[in-house]
């Protein structure tokens, strides 16, 4: 985001989200030329869709939002990855003690982007667990997730 110059005063701006995305997609296409298997990621392809709905001014701005970043070859490609029975997608609930303020990322409603992150994941049919308060430790998350994965 700071090497195009975005901040969290851009973040409502479809092309920042369109940017993240293209980001994300050629990240992952480095991991799949390099044949990394297991891998690793704090965001995903769905993280630009639910800001674009978060800060819309309506309803019909925010369905055309999601519109134009999920009719895409690169989204479909990564939504199959998000629904291999080999992925396992976490979405972290809101926990005051993980909220760091970097400069760059929004921080406002919180509740309604985890919202957002589960009505979109349900409409997209992506399985989920999700961590929160239950799991605040670190070792205890990355412990659940190893396991999950039959690590």
């Amino acid at each position: 985001m700071r090497d195009k110059g975005y901040s969290r005063d851009t973040i409502g701006q479809v092309q920042m989200q369109k940017d993240i995305m293209e980001a994300y997609y050629a990240k992952e296409e480095d991991l799949d030329t390099r044949n990394y298997h297991i891998r690793l990621f704090d965001r995903s392809a769905i993280d630009p869709i639910v800001y674009s709905i978060l800060t819309s001014q309506n309803r019909e701005e925010a369905q055309a939002r999601k519109t134009l970043l999920v009719r895409t070859a690169a989204f479909a490609k990564a939504l199959s990855k998000y629904k291999s029975k080999d992925s396992i997608v976490i979405l972290l609930k809101t926990v005051p003690e993980w909220l760091v303020d970097d400069g760059v990322r929004s921080l406002e409603r919180q509740d309604d982007c985890l919202k957002i992150f589960r009505e979109l994941l349900a409409e997209l049919q992506i399985s989920y667990r999700e961590f929160g308060e239950e799991s605040k430790f670190l070792e205890e998350r990355v412990t659940v997730t190893m396991g999950l994965a039959g690590l």
